[in-house]
């Protein structure tokens, strides 16, 4: 065997385990994400028709959408959710809610798919304007 074709071998095994691990990696984060967002929608909805739909309609009243953003805070398992009504932007001031997600963290670290620990942070935004604004519709 010549030293190109050696080295032609030696590539595509070194190509074959750095995608091999890309997979892997991309499936963890995948789960990962999916366990992170499942849990923070459980979350929400347990608290929803009780504490927030009431201080919605009495901040905006019945409207038909409003919009949402949430991201991170400093401290690990809690979200913010800020709505506000994007017609009264300038008049009225948003609704911001915190929401501890300590079970979420929890249970990616105790039910690791993989034996990589789970990480630690939120895959939110750290920055209320790096946050995607999202439409929430039919909210109460």
């Amino acid at each position: 065997m010549g030293f190109f074709t050696w080295l032609g071998c030696w590539l595509d095994r070194v190509a074959e385990s750095v995608f091999s691990w890309l997979v892997d990696v991309t499936s963890w984060v995948v789960e990962r994400l999916a366990v992170f967002v499942k849990i923070l929608f459980e979350t929400l909805q347990k608290v929803w028709s009780t504490e927030v739909v009431f201080v919605l309609i009495k901040s905006f009243g019945i409207k038909d959408f409003l919009h949402v953003i949430f991201y991170a805070t400093r401290i690990a398992g809690e979200t913010i959710m800020e709505i506000w009504d994007p017609l009264s932007v300038y008049s009225k001031p948003s609704q911001v809610f915190k929401v501890q997600q300590a079970k979420a963290l929890q249970m990616t670290q105790s039910q690791a798919l993989r034996t990589t620990p789970a990480p630690q942070s939120s895959p939110l935004p750290k920055y209320r304007t790096a946050a995607k604004v999202l439409k929430l519709e039919n909210w109460y």
